[in-house]
């Protein structure tokens, strides 16, 4: 069995006539990027000889091709204690081909097999391109690459079809959606960026450490860069879009007298580095962070704790993505080859769906995720996008009203929940294309001004010291692969955890007379949907949280969650279970000798 999962774990960690445009929707542009663009040029005309001749002998032709090229260009600078530890420049062609056999009702996908890679069945096909505009070479790159997929789906459907003989199914949803073909012209990006400026930037603000004897390792992680998209298919749908994305990211970590590691991290996300709050306000960050960090390593670690939780900053946002965007995403259960792999790769999303016209959040709240807005309050919004992976047009969706649920965010794989796209599939690179949250607003018509006297309010009727408040979770924090490895192993053993949030980074107790005291590893227990309508106050002031969600296999997700803080009525609080290390022998070679 452990076999098993540690072959998982390995392979993640490796990660109809195209010219019919009848009905065809068609948002901006002159198709003049599709007329110039040798990408274009040579995913065309593969296309065409894909969906005219690809057939074996006694076997289904493809009767959906997909083909969606990435052009990636990023600028990558670390920096640590004052020095530049790197700087990287990465360019990349990703190719990726989606190859359905059999018919909207029945194919290749939603699919889990033993064999090989198909146990992922479903996946698209990922492999990298020539760099340069070489039409030959791009051909080249995607006749092999839809060889390979091509008779890959057959060998998964063939699989597919044997396992359905031999369990009992019903009421199965269709594997694939139709929608009305989109033709999409956006514009191309370009990055643009000084990095001699930055370089000498990061190297400041990694120096603030000096200042910082008890911080054992630090580091400046500066990443910027461009994406463009080219996505053309089988069904007469084709689309150009251009990304930028910038993220600055302070992560440092320290330990307790007992050797209990102390970590924290701060990032500041957005389009472009000019998006970036100003050099003053972000070393004033970096420092808070550092000062509490160095509190955190003389707390004692005991607590026990059920009472009101304030949830705010970057916190409040993951609260909203883990326990009402996941929830809402819908998802579909495959058909397993091996029912032993439906406990190891249990699907994460859609928690919610079965909740349609029901109360999940108090009467004061509604919510929407609309893809289309693209900033709110002058701050550029990273979950934005125009159309999603699937070459379908970006929605707004009105989630829940005066606190019942409504609608669903859908892909254009159906469940017995949804089977209409909205616009909202959403793909991570070695990961099948979701249904997902891009930008999601939280709002509530109940709001006080001074939510952190609400609280210590709630706490002195309740007869507290102290309430609780969180302002981030660990589901930023990066991880080295040894640490990725045990966090993969280590959900196999939380299969019974009630827990849908990750655990607490930063947190402190604010007490009934205003003082404050940083916590540290805390986890938050049972933690259920349910906690929704346990909400008993919003903020007038809105968070505006642009998050880079990973998951234990460092996927990205960017995403953008517009919400109030918020105080829940009642959470109870323990220790994480920690790892002591033996703290350094010698002192740090920096501070050695000074007072």
């Amino acid at each position: 069995m452990l076999k098993k999962i540690y072959l998982i774990c390995i392979m993640f960690l490796a990660t109809a006539n195209i010219y019919g445009t009848s009905g065809t929707s068609r948002l901006g542009g002159d198709g003049n990027t599709f007329e110039k663009s040798v990408v274009f040029k040579a995913m065309n005309a593969e296309l065409k000889r894909t969906t005219g001749k690809l057939k074996m002998k006694d076997n289904p032709a493809p009767y959906y091709v997909a083909y969606l090229v990435h052009d990636q260009n990023w600028l990558t600078i670390k920096t640590d204690f004052g020095g530049l530890i790197s700087t990287t420049h990465d360019k990349a062609r990703n190719l990726i081909i989606t190859m359905r056999v059999g018919n909207y009702k029945l194919d290749n996908t939603n699919f889990i097999s033993e064999r090989g890679m198909g146990m992922f069945s479903g996946m698209s096909g990922y492999s990298t391109g020539p760099m340069d505009d070489n039409y030959d070479a791009l051909q080249n790159s995607l006749w092999l690459g839809t060889d390979e997929q091509y008779k890959e789906a057959l060998d998964i459907l063939a699989q597919k079809k044997s396992a359905m003989k031999n369990q009992v199914i019903t009421d199965i949803p269709d594997d694939f959606s139709k929608v009305t073909p989109t033709v999409y012209e956006g514009q191309e990006t370009k990055l643009s960026v000084n990095e001699e400026e930055w370089v000498k930037y990061l190297k400041e603000l990694s120096e603030v450490f000096k200042k910082f004897p008890k911080i054992q390792t630090s580091r400046i992680n500066f990443s910027t860069g461009q994406e463009n998209q080219y996505f053309i298919d089988s069904e007469g749908s084709k689309n150009t879009n251009g990304n930028l994305i910038t993220s600055l990211e302070i992560i440092a970590k320290t330990q307790a007298k007992n050797g209990d590691p102390v970590k924290d991290l701060i990032g500041f996300y957005g389009r472009t580095p000019e998006n970036l709050p100003d050099f003053k306000t972000i070393t004033a960050s970096v420092e808070e962070m550092a000062k509490n960090l160095s509190l955190e390593t003389d707390i004692q670690k005991e607590i026990k704790y059920s009472g009101p939780v304030l949830f705010t900053d970057q916190a409040v946002g993951e609260f909203f993505f883990y326990l009402l965007g996941k929830g809402v995403s819908t998802s579909r259960t495959p058909i397993y080859e091996n029912q032993m792999f439906a406990q190891f790769l249990p699907e994460e999303n859609g928690f919610l769906t079965d909740k349609i016209n029901q109360t999940i959040l108090p009467a004061s709240f509604s919510v929407y995720d609309d893809p289309t807005i693209t900033e709110k309050n002058s701050i550029p919004l990273i979950g934005s996008f125009p159309i999603d992976d699937e070459g379908v047009k970006s929605q707004r969706v009105e989630i829940v009203k005066d606190g019942v649920l409504k609608n669903l965010l859908i892909s254009r794989t159906p469940t017995k929940e949804g089977t209409k796209s909205n616009g909202h599939g959403r793909a991570i690179t070695g990961d099948k294309t979701k249904a997902s949250c891009a930008n999601l607003f939280v709002e509530s018509t109940d709001k006080q001004e001074k939510i952190k006297e609400k609280l210590i309010n709630l706490c002195k009727e309740k007869k507290l010291d102290y309430g609780i408040v969180i302002s981030r979770f660990t589901s930023s924090m990066t991880m080295e692969k040894e640490e990725m490895m045990l966090s993969f192993l280590s959900s196999f053993q939380e299969q019974g955890s009630k827990s849908l949030l990750p655990e607490p980074l930063y947190a402190y107790k604010l007490y009934t007379d205003g003082h404050t005291e940083p916590l540290r590893n805390i986890r938050l227990k049972e933690i259920t949907p349910k906690v929704l309508k346990n909400i008993i106050g919003a903020s007038s002031e809105e968070n505006v949280c642009n998050l880079i969600i990973r998951d234990k296999f460092m996927r990205e997700l960017p995403v953008s969650v517009i919400t109030p803080s918020i105080i829940v009525d009642e959470i109870d609080i323990t220790n994480q279970e920690t790892r002591p290390v033996t703290l350094p022998v010698l002192p740090h070679p920096y501070f050695s000798g000074k007072k």
